[in-house]
C-alpha cells in the first residue's frame, strides 16, 4: 500500500493544506488545492522554489498547486511530476487582468533549448498564462518551447485547461516520443511559428476549444499587453497545428487565424495521422488546410470554416488517401483558391458552401478525385463564373446537385476521366438542414460550493481497513452544512462497506484534469460485493449529487478470471454527475440507468471494464463527454497498486470483446454524447428502447459491434418525433473473432438514424479482402441514411428497412458485392457510390425496390438475385451475440 509521504521542511512561502482556493478570478468549479506556492518578487527566479514544492507533492502522492494571481518569473526550467498540477488565478479573456502569469526569461536566442515547462504523464496546467517578457515583438527571437511533454515518464494524460500562451515562439510539443490522451482545452496561443506540434500520439488525443492566432491579435483580447499590437512576423513559416502521426484525434471547437499555414497534416517519423474536425473555424491564413500524408483513414470535417489568402483547402503531391467535408463553408475571395488539388487521393465534399466575396480561382485540381454532392455557389454576384479546372491527371469528378450542378464552369483537360455534371432527385440528396446541436463541451456543468469538508477530519486514513464510516461521516457532514465538497488527498483508501454521497454534495478527489490508473491519486478500493453483479453499488449517488477527481480499483479483482461485482457508482436520481473519474478494473462501472436519471452529466469518465462500462438512460436531456475506455487501465499500474496476477494483454483484449457492453442508452431522450473513444467490446455503444439524440465524434476500435441500434419508436406520451440518432464523424473499427459490423441495426430496430462523414476499417480474416468485416449489416424495419463514408472493411449489407447511401467511398476495389440488398428491404437508394479504381457493385433481387445513381463509372448492372442474398458472414454472426 501506498502511504502519504511525511511532509518535506516547506519554505514560508508555501501553505500546505488541502484548501478552497482564495481566487480573484470567477471559477468554473470549486478550486481545492493541496498546496498554495506565494512566490518570491518577481525580479527573483521563482523556479528553484516551486520545483521544490512540485517534487514534494509529486512524492505525496499528488495533487494540486495553486499559485495567486501575481507575476511569477521563470528563470530555470521546470519539471512538472507525475501526478501534480499547477492552477493560477486567472480566467481567459477576463476585464480583470491577466492574473497569474508566468514571466519566462529562460532560451532566448536558443530555439533548441530546455523548454520552460517538461510534462509528465498524469500532470496539468490550468488558468495560467505565459509570457515573455524579453521578446522584442518587432524584431523577435527564438525560444524554446514553453510546453514539452517529456521522453521519461511521459505517456498517459497531460492536459492544458483555460490557459493563455501570450507571446511564445512555439507552444505546445507532444512526440515524437510516444504519448497519448493529451487534453487540451479553452486554451488561447499567440505564436511568432508554432501553436501546437504532435506525433506518434497514440489513442487517442483532444484539442477542444483552442484558439491559435497571431501575436499581433493578442492586444485585441488582453488590452494591457505591451508591444504586440505592430508584431513583425515576415519570413516566419508560422503554423497553427502541425500534425505527424496521430493514431487518433478528435478536434472540435478551434479556431486559427493569422497564421502561414491553419492546420497541417504530414507524415510524422513512425507514421501518419487519421483524424475528425468539427465545429471550428481555420481562416485568414495563407494557406487554412494543408493535406499532406494521411493514413488510409484520411482526415474528416464536419460543419466548419475554412479560408486562405492563396488556398483554403491545399492537398499537396503527397496526398494520397481521403479527406471528407460535410456541411462546411470553404471561402475564397479574389486571387484565391478555394481548393486546389495536386495529390493524387480523394476528396468528397457533401452538402457544403463554397463562398467568394469577390470572383476568385475557384478550384483548381492537378490531379485525384473530387466530388462535390448537392453543393452551393454562395455569395456570388454571378454564379456562372464559379470556375473548376480539371488538369490531366484528374480521374473523376462528380458535380451532383445543388448550384454546383448548374453553374459550375467545368473546364475539363483530362482525356480519361469518370466525369458527371448533372442536377438530381432531391430525394437522392443529402438533407442540407441535417445539424447536430452544437454543444459547447467548455461551459462544464461543475458543482460549487464555499464549504469544504475534509474526509481525513473524520477519520479517514490509508492505514484503515475499512474507510466506509469514515467517508460516510464526511459526506454526512457536508449534507448538514446544506451542501459542500469533501476531499480526500492522495492516497489509496480500503473499503469494506458502502457509501452514499448525499444531495447537494460532491466526493472530490485530488486530479482537477482527467487522469490514468498508472498515475495513482485519490484511490477508493472497495473489498466488498464479490460474485453478486446484482449487490449494492459501491457508491450511490443521490439526486443532485457527483464525483470528481477520484480513482477506483478493485485489488482483488483479477482480469485473468474476471469475478462478478456490484456496480461500482450508481445515481439514485436526476441531476448527478461525473467528471475526471477513472475506474481501473470494474466489473460494472457506472449505471445512471437503473433510476431516472435526467439531466446526467459525465465528462472523461475512463477505465477498463469487464463487463458492463456506461449505461445511461431513462432520462431526458443527458450529455456524455469525452468517455475513455481501453483495456490498458487495467495492466498500466504503478507499483504500489495492490494487484491480482495480470493475464495476457491480448487474451483480456478477447474476453472484452466476447463480454463487454461499453456504453449503453436506453430510453434517453434528447441525449447528446461528444468526443467519446472505447478499445475492445462486444457493442461499443448501443442504443434500445426509445431515444433520441446527438453523437458527435463517437470511436469504436477493435470492438464485434461498434453501434449497435435496437431502438424501437417513441409512444405519443412524449411529444417527440419517431426514435432518431444523428451521428456524425463516427470512427467505427469492426474486428474480433464474432465480428459483425460497423453499424448493426438489429430486428427490434424500427426508428431512425443518421450517420455524417464517417470512417470505418477492419482487419480481413487470414488477410483474405473478402472476409472483411461488413461495413453495415442492417436487420431492423427502420431507416438508416450513411450519408458520406470512407470504408477500408467489407460491404454494406441491407436486409430490411429503408437505406439512403450518399458519397460512400469503398477503399477496397476487389469487394463482390459492395452492396447486397435482401427481398426484404423496402427501399434503397444510393448516390455517388466509388472506389478508387473499379465500379461499385450491388447485387439485389428482382423486382426489389432499389435506385443507384451516379456510382463509380462504368455503372454495371445489377446483378439479379431471385431469392434473399446468401448471408456469407454467418460463420461469423454466430457468435456475435453470447
Amino acid at each position: 500500500m501506498k502511504h502519504i509521504l511525511p511532509l518535506f521542511f516547506l519554505s514560508a512561502a508555501v501553505i500546505a493544506a488541502p484548501q478552497i482556493a482564495p481566487t480573484t478570478f470567477p471559477t468554473c468549479d470549486v478550486p481545492i488545492v493541496d498546496r498554495v506556492f506565494n512566490p518570491p518578487p518577481p525580479d527573483q527566479d521563482a523556479s528553484p522554489a516551486l520545483q521544490a514544492v512540485i517534487d514534494e507533492l509529486a512524492k505525496a502522492g499528488g495533487g494540486t498547486i495553486f499559485i495567486p494571481a501575481v507575476h511569477v518569473r521563470i528563470a530555470t526550467p521546470i519539471i512538472l511530476k507525475e501526478g501534480v498540477v499547477l492552477r493560477g488565478d486567472f480566467m481567459p479573456q477576463s476585464d480583470k487582468g491577466l492574473g497569474t502569469v508566468f514571466d519566462i526569461v529562460c532560451g532566448k536566442n536558443e530555439p533548441d533549448g530546455k523548454p520552460a515547462f517538461g510534462v509528465e504523464r498524469g500532470t496539468g496546467l490550468r488558468e495560467i498564462a505565459f509570457w515573455y517578457p524579453e521578446q522584442n515583438a518587432s524584431a523577435p527571437v527564438p525560444y524554446p518551447w514553453t510546453i514539452y511533454a517529456t521522453a521519461n515518464n511521459c505517456g498517459n494524460n497531460f492536459t492544458l485547461f483555460n490557459c493563455v500562451f501570450l507571446n511564445p515562439w512555439k507552444a505546445i510539443h507532444i512526440g515524437p516520443e510516444w504519448n497519448e490522451l493529451h487534453t487540451i482545452r479553452n486554451t488561447q496561443i499567440f505564436p511568432f511559428e508554432t501553436g501546437i506540434f504532435m506525433d506518434f500520439t497514440t489513442d487517442i488525443g483532444r484539442l477542444d476549444g483552442v484558439t491559435i492566432r497571431s501575436p499581433n491579435d493578442a492586444p485585441l483580447f488582453y488590452p494591457n499587453i505591451p508591444n504586440l499590437a505592430n508584431a513583425k512576423l515576415d519570413g516566419i513559416d508560422s503554423v497553427g497545428i502541425d500534425i505527424g502521426r496521430s493514431d487518433w484525434e478528435y478536434i472540435r471547437n478551434i479556431n486559427v487565424s493569422g497564421m502561414k499555414i491553419g492546420v497541417r497534416f504530414r507524415k510524422g517519423q513512425k507514421g501518419e495521422t487519421n483524424a475528425v474536425i468539427a465545429n471550428s473555424n481555420i481562416t485568414s491564413c495563407v494557406t487554412a488546410l494543408e493535406l499532406n500524408e494521411l493514413d488510409g483513414i484520411g482526415v474528416s470535417l464536419y460543419n466548419c470554416r475554412l479560408f486562405g489568402f492563396s488556398q483554403a483547402i491545399l492537398t499537396t503531391t503527397r496526398f494520397k488517401t481521403v479527406a471528407q467535408f460535410n456541411r462546411c463553408q470553404i471561402l475564397s475571395e479574389k486571387d484565391s483558391v478555394s481548393v486546389q488539388a495536386e495529390g493524387s487521393g480523394i476528396l468528397t465534399f457533401d452538402a457544403c458552401d463554397f463562398y467568394e466575396a469577390r470572383p476568385g480561382k475557384g478550384i483548381i485540381a492537378d490531379a485525384g478525385r473530387l466530388q462535390f454532392i448537392n453543393c452551393e455557389i454562395k455569395n456570388q454576384p454571378n454564379p456562372f463564373s464559379f470556375p473548376i479546372k480539371l488538369d490531366q491527371n484528374v480521374s473523376l469528378a462528380h458535380l451532383l446537385g445543388g448550384s454546383f450542378a448548374q453553374y459550375a464552369q467545368v473546364e475539363n483537360h483530362a482525356a480519361d476521366i469518370d466525369f458527371v455534371q448533372t442536377d438530381v432527385d432531391k430525394a437522392f440528396l443529402p438533407p442540407r438542414n441535417y445539424k447536430l446541436r452544437n454543444v459547447t463541451t467548455l461551459k462544464f456543468r461543475y458543482f460549487k460550493s464555499e464549504n469544504l469538508v475534509l474526509a481525513t477530519d473524520y477519520g479517514a486514513s490509508i492505514d484503515l481497513e475499512d474507510n466506509g464510516p469514515a467517508f460516510q461521516k464526511a459526506l454526512d457532514a457536508a449534507a448538514e452544512k446544506g451542501g459542500a465538497t469533501v476531499y480526500a488527498p492522495a492516497g489509496l483508501y480500503r473499503f469494506q462497506t458502502n457509501i452514499t454521497v448525499p444531495s447537494n454534495v460532491e466526493l472530490r478527489g485530488c486530479f482537477s484534469v482527467p487522469h490514468h490508473t498508472v498515475s495513482g491519486g485519490t484511490v477508493l478500493m472497495p473489498l466488498q460485493g464479490r460474485g453478486d453483479e446484482n449487490g449494492t453499488p459501491f457508491v450511490s449517488l443521490q439526486p443532485k449529487s457527483g464525483l470528481n477527481g477520484l480513482s477506483f480499483w478493485y485489488p482483488e479483482q483479477s482480469t485473468a478470471e474476471p469475478v462478478p461485482y456490484p456496480w461500482t457508482v450508481r445515481s439514485l436520481g436526476a441531476d448527478c454527475w461525473l467528471v475526471n473519474t477513472n475506474i481501473g478494473n470494474a466489473w460494472q462501472g457506472v449505471d445512471f440507468l437503473t433510476n431516472p436519471s435526467d439531466n446526467h452529466y459525465i465528462n472523461y469518465l475512463s477505465g477498463g471494464m469487464i463487463r458492463r462500462g456506461l449505461q445511461v438512460g431513462n432520462s431526458m436531456n443527458g450529455t456524455v463527454i469525452d468517455v475513455q475506455f481501453n483495456p490498458h487501465y487495467t495492466h498500466r499500474l504503478p507499483s504500489y497498486l495492490p494487484h491480482q496476477k495480470l493475464p495476457d494483454f491480448f487474451a483480456f483484449i478477447d474476453y472484452q470483446r466476447a463480454n463487454l457492453d461499453a456504453i449503453v442508452a436506453k430510453d434517453a431522450l434528447n441525449e447528446t454524447m461528444i468526443g467519446n473513444f472505447l478499445y475492445a467490446a462486444r457493442d461499443g455503444l448501443r442504443f434500445q428502447g426509445k431515444c433520441t439524440g446527438d453523437i458527435l465524434m463517437h470511436g469504436a476500435d477493435t470492438v464485434w459491434n461498434p453501434v449497435a441500434l435496437e431502438c424501437d419508436t417513441i409512444d405519443n406520451r412524449v411529444n417527440l418525433k419517431d426514435c432518431e440518432l444523428r451521428f456524425a464523424l463516427a470512427q467505427l473499427v469492426p474486428m474480433g473473432k464474432g465480428v459483425v459490423g460497423g453499424i448493426v441495426t438489429r430486428p427490434s430496430f424500427r426508428g431512425k438514424a443518421t450517420f455524417a462523414n464517417s470512417q470505418l476499417w477492419g482487419t480481413p480474416v487470414n488477410g483474405q479482402p473478402w472476409t472483411a468485416p461488413a461495413t453495415a449489416k442492417l436487420d431492423g424495419n427502420g431507416t438508416v441514411i450513411l450519408d458520406q463514408f470512407n470504408t477500408l472493411t467489407g460491404p454494406v449489407f441491407i436486409n430490411n428497412g429503408d437505406c439512403h447511401l450518399i458519397a460512400t467511398y469503398f477503399t477496397n476495389p476487389t469487394l463482390t458485392p459492395h452492396i447486397s440488398i435482401a427481398k426484404e428491404a423496402r427501399r434503397v437508394r444510393a448516390l455517388a457510390a466509388s472506389t478508387p479504381g473499379n465500379s461499385v457493385t450491388a447485387e439485389y433481387p428482382q423486382g426489389a425496390d432499389v435506385k443507384m445513381v451516379a456510382n463509380s463509372q462504368p455503372v454495371l448492372p445489377p446483378i439479379p438475385k431471385d431469392a434473399v442474398v446468401p448471408n456469407w458472414r454467418a460463420d461469423f454472426e454466430s457468435e456475435s451475440n453470447p
